[in-house]
């Protein structure tokens, strides 16, 4: 079920001009089941409801809508890629996050929310 795009896979998934997509306009996707996939297998989180949704995005092209979620670590945020026509999930990439909210050359920027830092759980936490 879970499908861990590679940088590769996911910049593919970015078109320009990005642009912000508001609450009332997101895409009309669970993502409960995939995010529960994503905290069994790669144990992000201590509790699933650790998830916070921070901001989303659509490709230029209206293909990709990218869902940003802070997962308790400094730094890092958990990005699902939903194919907005087929309304489907397409898969996750876990992006490094500078301190400035720029990500590794992507367009958009990404502000870690203020809240209480989780301890780590795994390798993906501490890269």
């Amino acid at each position: 079920m879970l499908n861990e795009l590679d940088e590769r896979q996911f910049k593919a998934t970015i078109v320009q001009p990005v642009r912000q997509v508001a609450e009332e306009n997101k895409p009309k996707v669970d993502l409960d089941l995939y995010l529960k996939e994503c905290d069994r297998k790669l144990k992000l989180l201590k509790k699933r409801s650790d998830f916070v949704p921070m901001q989303m995005y659509a490709s230029g092209d209206g293909q990709y809508v990218h869902v940003i979620l802070w997962y308790g670590i400094p730094n890092r945020a958990l990005v699902l890629v939903i194919d907005r026509p087929q309304e489907t999930i397409v898969g996750h990439h876990l992006l490094k996050v500078d301190d400035e909210g720029g990500a590794a050359g992507f367009p958009w920027p990404i502000k870690t929310p203020k809240l209480p830092v989780l301890s780590a759980t795994n390798e993906h936490d501490l890269e």
